[in-house]
């Protein structure tokens, strides 16, 4: 049985190397081990264009998957009573959408029997397009997000979490829930959560997507937190909550109340 094995892996070694020698449309043959014998192989490059005839048999099993996809893309979960956009320094589906993340993993942290995240960040470049007023289908939601970011629930000591805002300042503002700025000249003037300005000394509990938590687009301090991130798709947490939205007979509004304000620069 050892010797079959050996023989086995031996002859798999060699169809690597030939593999390996050939994929390139050359004629170099790898040296083969000690008492093998050769199989030699030709190869040659296909090109992946117009020139390609089409298996009807593989064609036929892919458009029954894709007309299946259709059906789920294009299938209503709400409604909208207006069209909205995603927008420095803060804009209606910014509003929305930080809300539904900063409900949405509430539930979450009561599962894991671990404390309500009070804030929610997310980035305006991961809001890829506007939502259309009117009826809303699953494919609106994977146009405005299409990254595959998973939530994730960051530990942040207050004096961490003012430089996380003055952050979210020089950038010209981002979606945020749970929180009130003032930011002037691209400076933060003033932070509050939960309508208390920011204690340095105390342990807050934030939300944001697994990209922000390490690190992107420049949010550094959140990728040296302690962190626990979920398994849930933010895009999942969209469509579940605009389905039950609609499921209650409630439609996709502006939420309304302002949580970033650009004065004057003094």
């Amino acid at each position: 049985m050892k010797n079959r094995l050996g023989h086995i892996i031996r002859c798999g070694a060699v169809l690597l190397l030939a593999i390996v020698a050939t994929s390139c449309g050359t004629s170099r043959i790898a040296p083969l081990p000690m008492g093998e014998s050769m199989h030699v192989a030709s190869t040659s490059l296909i090109p992946m264009d117009g020139t390609l005839i089409p298996d009807a048999a593989i064609d036929s099993i892919a458009t029954e998957y894709r007309q299946k996809m259709e059906n789920q893309m294009n299938m209503v979960i709400g409604y909208s009573d207006e069209m909205m956009y995603a927008e420095r320094p803060e804009s209606s589906l910014m509003r929305f959408l930080s809300d539904v993340v900063l409900e949405m993993s509430c539930r979450i942290a009561d599962k894991l029997g671990i404390v309500h995240p009070s804030v929610c960040i997310l980035n305006t470049g991961g809001i890829r397009t506007s939502l259309p007023e009117g009826p809303v289908t699953v494919r609106n939601i994977f146009e405005i997000s299409p990254f595959e970011n998973s939530v994730a629930l960051v530990y942040i000591k207050g004096d961490d979490l003012v430089s996380v805002f003055e952050h979210i300042a020089i950038r010209g503002g981002e979606p945020i829930s749970g929180a009130t700025m003032i930011i002037s000249g691209g400076r933060l003037v003033e932070a509050k959560v939960d309508g208390m300005p920011v204690d340095k000394n105390r342990m807050y509990c934030i939300v944001t997507n697994s990209y922000l938590a390490e690190g992107g687009d420049g949010f550094d301090i959140l990728k040296r937190c302690e962190k626990h991130v979920d398994s849930t798709m933010i895009r999942d947490m969209f469509i579940m909550y605009i389905r039950n939205m609609s499921e209650n007979n409630e439609h996709i509004k502006d939420p309304g109340n302002v949580r970033i304000t650009v004065t004057p620069e003094k």
